[in-house]
């Protein structure tokens, strides 16, 4: 762990660097007259202005403020749940999780699925690098979340989060892994306070790392369209916002001092990453600047299981460990009790949780154990649901513990609304919701299951997704200083086109951006194409069950899967 003299130093660089303008921050000196459309997208997982607002006005980040004074800026609404596969994809194929079938990250759920993949993998959404090879347009597509497995395109793409390490390559074509060496896709060390420096070091060579390939790969590849996503604001963000937080136990903490500043500090090289690319753009390039989700302080856990437990709809018990004998012979009565594991009784099971707003009922024909009939039943059983969240009350404040609880079919729209969980919900008052039950030791040194319904903090992820992120579009044709009143990830992709002159596919569900001036809309009225959706997979789109167990740890090593 570095020392106080250390992080001393670095500040003072930081401070120094943000105070005056580097020549790569300087704005882009727009041609009135593109000779050729390009478009440079720029992803920040995780953005938020609630969290850059502050630092813009304290002249932390002059590179991105320059930009914003050039273009529009805006609240980019998220995916339900605001996380990052369903809302990447989203933003990639221009249609709602309801279409492109990614809902959450993969899910473990006992009995049911094994590795649940999203059914994507058996038919896709068109993405956009498809899209824009059919129209003989070229793409450079670095980390972008679920572009995975490569494959040929007009153009180069490094795959992003869900590329499991063990796959043969990651990029197209596939050398330009041998040419990148040490390029990694996301921080794999883990988080804990033994290792608070050492975390921030590896995000940061990550991201230095990602900036050195997107800075070559502008300059060799003849783009149209380029697209680069930095994760580490979402990591740095997910860690540390507890040193901010005085409701957090980090806040107390005596490493405080020293990590207080690290999001800012982050966010500082994150600015320089983003003017540098920018300065390879051409003078013709609109930039978009967008997140897939937001980010807020963590508030008090939520334990669904516990809720459920509460309602009688989620049932478990403590069982012991199923050890053969010659191993139990060795061990005491007390020391099995205390190692009992506990157990889903599917037979008495109505209801159990799943993902990170999602419940789903415990359905016959559906699940392997169900117990709820199809009809009637099903729909008595959801209704229930929704009629007790209606009235459940924080004990501490007393304010609805839920903004609204919604079923599948008043949320999403598509083919693969049959996979999405039977109903979804938006917590309140910041809860971290915990979709697993928790156990603890009780006065007779048993271990029992947790029934608590809320609770507690989230102690080494006091930082947690919003569904507001951000947008800022900034161009030779967009107006300047203006403010995006609406907008969510579908409109992404029909901006993009827009701007790149192509037609307007009938299938995207977004509009374009209202950042044009209504003459520019009059003199260059938009163009729509009947096109199709669904598009075959790759040849190499099957996992191995080694590439299934790699994503299954790189997720646990991000907290995404206990």
């Amino acid at each position: 762990m570095g020392g106080r003299g250390s992080c001393r130093a670095v500040f003072e660089v930081v401070l120094a660097f943000a105070l005056t303008v580097p020549s790569f921050c300087e704005p882009v000196a727009w041609g009135e007259t593109p000779s050729r459309p390009r478009v440079l997208v720029i992803g920040l997982d995780g953005a938020d202005w609630d969290i850059l607002d502050p630092m813009l006005a304290g002249g932390y980040l002059p590179c991105l403020s320059t930009l914003l004074e050039k273009g529009s800026r805006g609240i980019l609404e998220s995916t339900i749940p605001p996380n990052s596969p369903p809302a990447w994809r989203t933003a990639l194929t221009g249609v709602g999780p309801g279409k492109h079938g990614v809902f959450d990250f993969p899910q473990w759920i006992e009995d049911r699925y094994g590795m649940n993949l999203p059914r994507c993998f058996d038919k896709r959404a068109k993405p956009c690098w498809v899209y824009l090879t059919e129209h003989e347009k070229t793409s450079l597509l670095i980390n972008l979340p679920t572009m995975y497995p490569p494959e040929p395109i007009r153009g180069h793409m490094f795959s992003g989060l869900l590329a499991p390490e063990t796959a043969p390559t990651i990029t197209y074509p596939p050398e330009l892994q041998d040419k990148y060496p040490g390029y990694e896709i996301d921080v794999t060390s883990p988080f804990n306070l033994n290792n608070l420096e050492g975390y921030l070091k590896d995000v940061r060579g990550i991201t230095e790392k990602r900036l050195e390939v997107a800075l070559q790969e502008m300059e060799a590849v003849d783009w149209d369209l380029a697209w680069i996503v930095f994760t580490g604001c979402d990591r740095v963000q997910h860690r540390y916002l507890g040193f901010t937080n005085p409701n957090h136990s980090f806040y107390r903490h005596p490493f405080r001092p020293e990590y207080q500043h690290a999001v800012r500090d982050y966010w500082v090289l994150l600015d320089r990453a983003i003017g540098e690319t920018v300065s390879k753009a051409p003078p013709e390039t609109t930039v978009m600047l967008i997140s897939d989700h937001g980010h807020t302080h963590a508030g008090p856990l939520f334990l669904m299981y516990g809720w459920l437990h509460s309602l009688g709809l989620w049932h478990a018990e403590m069982r012991e460990l199923q050890l053969p004998w010659y191993q139990r012979i060795f061990l005491s009565k007390k020391t099995l009790a205390e190692t009992r594991m506990p157990a889903v009784i599917w037979e008495k099971t109505e209801a159990y949780a799943s993902g990170y707003k999602g419940i789903f009922v415990n359905l016959k024909g559906r699940e392997p154990h169900g117990i709820v009939s199809p009809g009637t039943e099903y729909e008595a059983v959801r209704d229930r649901i929704i009629r007790e969240a209606s009235l459940l009350r924080d004990p501490h404040n007393g304010t609805p513990a839920f903004k609204y609880i919604r079923k599948r079919e008043e949320v999403y729209q598509g083919i693969f609304v049959p996979d999405a969980p039977d109903l979804l919900f938006e917590r309140n008052n910041d809860y971290v919701v915990l979709d697993r039950f928790l156990t603890r030791t009780n006065a007779s040194g048993e271990t029992e299951i947790v029934t608590q319904i809320i609770g507690g903090e989230s102690f080494l992820l006091p930082g947690q997704h919003d569904s507001d992120g951000i947008v800022a579009v900034i161009g030779p044709d967009v107006r300047s200083g203006s403010n995006i009143e609406t907008a969510s990830l579908c409109d992404v992709l029909p901006t993009l086109y827009y701007c790149l002159g192509l037609p307007l596919p009938d299938y995207l569900e977004g509009t374009i951006l209202p950042v044009f001036p209504p003459q520019h809309f009059k003199d260059n009225p938009p163009v729509y194409a009947e096109d199709t959706l669904y598009i075959d997979l790759p040849a190499n789109a099957e996992l191995s069950e080694e590439d299934r167990k790699a994503l299954e740890e790189q997720l646990r090593a991000l907290g995404y899967v206990r």
